[in-house]
């Protein structure tokens, strides 16, 4: 599955059940691969931001971690604000 801008429009009191969907829509060798802000973005609207750290803590638990790292080709305006990430399910 792609995962661009779905998850930062969550509020934060969704986040643990997207990835708990995410992890129960897979197949065993599947992949969830996309971009999160890695970046607390102001505002009560979407986009929500957040930390790399604040994520794992969400996916740990349900995937493997392939990839979660700075993404090295984002645009100008979102160099070293996003985390390219690479997950498959436990």
């Amino acid at each position: 599955m792609l995962e661009q801008t779905f998850f930062c429009a969550l509020p934060k009191s969704f986040r643990s059940a997207y990835a708990e969907k995410m992890q129960q829509l897979h197949q065993p060798n599947g992949k969830l691969v996309g971009l999160l802000f890695e970046d607390e973005l102001p505002g009560e609207n979407p986009p929500f931001g957040g930390t790399k750290k604040e994520y794992l803590s969400y996916f740990e638990p349900l995937f493997h971690i392939l990839t979660f790292e700075t993404a090295y080709n984002s645009i100008p305006k979102r160099k070293n604000r996003e985390l390219f990430l690479q997950l498959q399910p436990k």
